[in-house]
């Protein structure tokens, strides 16, 4: 399951299509954080202001910035 704490659609769409096929990419933040604190995350992705976000331990982390998304 890949995880992403962002606002932008665009990105958004990008990791559901780079996602493996029955692979699960959540973005509501609801679920974001239920699927952190119960450590079903493979993958969290931050982006749009999330960067300073809580890290969890053990889940590696994509942080993305916008010199980063302008690339």
């Amino acid at each position: 399951m890949i995880v992403a704490r962002c606002t932008d659609p665009l990105l958004r769409h990008a990791l559901r299509a780079a996602a493996h096929v029955e692979e699960d990419v959540v973005t509501e933040s609801a679920l974001v954080a239920e699927a952190l604190q119960w450590r079903f995350a493979r993958l969290l992705v931050r982006a749009n202001g999330f960067e300073a976000a809580d890290r969890p331990t053990g889940v590696p982390v994509l942080d993305l910035d916008d010199a980063l998304l302008r690339c």
